[in-house]
């Protein structure tokens, strides 16, 4: 059995597979600690580690531990200038993308605490992509950076206008974010033909059911990727 870790920005999401690659139980914990009591039964471990923690030395394990990083051995090849810096969560995402869409070009839109776009080309190279302030993070800018802005909860609010400051807010950072995906879409269509989008993060559901463009939601992205670069080491 293999686990799958995605240390993020904000929680600690877990995957387990079976001897064949099909996904079993998941689920996050909050701390990196109480992967310990997880590991029994698991004979090899990958890890996405965007918060650069220290990994505990996990007593209880015998495996492979597998930490992502840009000079990983990894499926994929690569045209980015500083690999080095490259985030494990985009480089899971791109390894996630090569292996469920092989000879096509993918774009993967991570819909989380940031908004990162990634573009894998047919030919399996890595050509890079863009990172910009997720939805929550637009919410709490306009709050930290003014006088008087409140930091405004996200609510999904479908108008073209708000009423009052909080739905100005709600619909400026919405309608926004909205428009950047959109975009950024239309311009790698416009680029290169047979695009494959894939769109996964924990805003994935407010944004599936509002983008022009015909999307593959995959919760799992991530974790496709690390037991990806698991299995081809």
């Amino acid at each position: 059995m293999y686990l799958t870790i995605d240390i993020g920005n904000t929680r600690i999401k877990y995957q387990y597979w079976d001897e064949s690659g099909l996904p079993l139980k998941a689920g996050f914990v909050l701390e990196i600690w109480e992967i310990e009591g997880l590991l029994s039964g698991v004979d090899a471990i990958a890890v996405s580690n965007v918060r650069g923690i220290d990994l505990p030395r996990w007593r209880s394990f015998l495996g492979t531990i597998l930490n992502i990083t840009g000079h990983s051995k990894l499926p994929f090849g690569m045209q980015y200038k500083t690999p080095e810096t490259l985030g494990s969560d985009r480089i899971a995402a791109i390894a996630g993308a090569k292996k469920l869409y092989p000879h096509k070009n993918v774009l993967c839109i991570d819909a989380g605490t940031c908004l990162k776009f990634d573009f894998l080309h047919e030919n399996g190279i890595y050509f890079g992509g863009s990172i910009s302030p997720g939805l929550k993070m637009r919410y709490k800018a306009l709050n930290h950076y003014t006088g008087k802005l409140p930091e405004v909860n996200h609510r999904t609010l479908n108008e073209i206008s708000g009423q009052s400051t909080e739905e100005s807010i709600l619909v400026g950072v919405q309608q926004g974010y909205l428009g950047e995906v959109n975009f950024r879409i239309m311009e790698f269509t416009e680029h290169f033909s047979n695009l494959n989008v894939i769109l996964t993060g924990g805003d994935t559901d407010f944004l599936a059911n509002r983008l022009k463009s015909r999307i593959f939601a995959e919760p799992l992205l991530l974790h496709h990727g690390l037991l990806y670069c698991l299995l081809t080491q």
